[in-house]
């Protein structure tokens, strides 16, 4: 067996959305480590304004924003290409579909 440096319960590689496990493994009181190739916390996402891409979403669709799945699968292909299981058809069309559902009406 490897002779290791340091031994954790939990890894995040990336301190961008990787902290909100981080978070959770630590109150389950897990041993966490984070690490970031970056010198800002956050990395990438960090400095990337916190917001999704959500294409053909409700609220586009009642400000009268075109958009379209066909669209969003277009874009998608165009800017990330083919870089296998990662970003399937599959996958592309799932984000794209379940992102642009409406939201369940919890007021009532």
């Amino acid at each position: 067996m490897a002779d290791w440096d340091h031994e954790t319960d939990f890894l995040v590689i990336g301190s961008g959305g990787g902290l909100c496990g981080a978070i959770a493994a630590r109150a389950a009181g897990l041993d966490v480590l984070v690490v970031e190739k970056s010198e800002y916390l956050g990395g990438s996402t960090g400095i990337s304004g916190g917001v999704l891409w959500l294409p053909d979403n409700p609220l586009m669709r009642r400000e009268g924003v075109p958009d379209s799945l066909e669209t969003a699968l277009e874009y998608l292909a165009s800017v990330v290409g083919d870089v296998g299981p990662a970003s399937s058809d599959i996958r592309r069309r799932s984000y794209v579909v379940e992102g642009g559902r409406p939201l369940a009406d919890t007021a009532s």
